[in-house]
């Protein structure tokens, strides 16, 4: 073992790392460091998506309801007013009147049955 005199080592000066020696610079770091952690924090999985991408779907969602309420007026006007449901009209309440008459007699209809409601083929 060697023997070493205390006045040879060099006194080192730890003030430096004291934390309680200068706080708001201890203060001023962590708050700098902390900036620096949520710039770089990566947004949930959620928000993946660019704010772009949902703000043209909020920005389109009423005009596109407005079409399709606009379509579906167009069609049922356009069914309505078809000549060809008139004729088709008594058809449907022979086969719905056939159907109720099935239903509350509990009959289960055979494929013939079903043929001539539906297609017109003869029983």
């Amino acid at each position: 073992m060697v023997d070493r005199d205390d006045d040879d080592i060099p006194a080192i000066d730890l003030r430096a790392l004291d934390p309680h020696r200068d706080t708001l610079l201890a203060d001023r770091v962590i708050g700098a460091a902390m900036v620096q952690i949520r710039a770089s924090a990566r947004p949930p999985s959620w928000a993946a998506v660019p704010a772009s991408v949902l703000g043209d779907v909020a920005q389109w969602w009423y005009p596109a309801v407005a079409a399709a309420a606009l379509v579906a007026v167009v069609a049922g006007v356009a069914v309505i007013r078809n000549p060809r449901m008139t004729a088709d009209r008594a058809v449907n309440d022979v086969v719905e009147a056939r159907l109720v008459e099935w239903a509350r007699s509990g009959h289960v209809p055979t494929n013939a049955d079903l043929l001539s409601a539906f297609a017109g083929a003869p029983r």
